[in-house]
């Protein structure tokens, strides 16, 4: 019997397959070869897939900043060209303007800056799901103008803005 540990065979394996195709830390290091795709990607490819549960699902994406993730193929508020997707509304007005708690006390006053809050353009937010159920009243309130849905996405606003302690 020897003191020295064996590796499993898998591990072998991954070691040869790691040395060929170095994982995406290492690939910049290497000269920007590029990772194996499929492996690493998976997740980040499917984000906002699906209802949660699904592959991707409405869970934040891996590879943005962003806190909302992804909802509908785009990680930022309104995104680009809304008017394509029938968001005709996002310059509307919020019942009220809402004056934020940050060093240069941004105010809210559009759908479009409320979007822009939520996407982390204005101020770091952390992903949760009342920013997202506001992201999607956003996108619902852009997409109709309703005056009902628009108070409906500045009052699921007011949640997140007072859980992250900005108002």
């Amino acid at each position: 019997m020897t003191d020295r540990p064996t590796a499993y065979p898998d591990d072998l394996n991954q070691s040869r397959a790691d040395q060929r195709d170095p994982p995406i830390a290492h690939a910049a290091a290497q000269g920007g070869r590029r990772p194996v795709t499929g492996i690493a990607d998976h997740a980040a490819l499917h984000q906002g897939g699906g209802p949660t549960g699904e592959v991707g699902g409405d869970r934040p994406a891996e590879t943005t900043s962003s806190p909302i993730g992804r909802i509908g193929g785009r990680d930022v508020l309104p995104g680009a060209d809304p008017e394509a997707r029938g968001e005709r509304h996002w310059a509307a007005p919020l019942p009220h303007p809402i004056r934020l708690q940050t060093a240069d006390a941004a105010e809210l006053r559009t759908l479009r800056d409320a979007g822009a809050l939520l996407s982390g353009q204005i101020t770091v937010l952390v992903h949760s799901a009342a920013l997202q159920a506001a992201a999607h009243a956003l996108i619902r309130a852009a997409a109709t103008g309703d005056a009902s849905d628009i108070t409906t996405a500045a009052d699921l606003l007011g949640v997140v803005l007072r859980t992250e302690g900005l108002v």
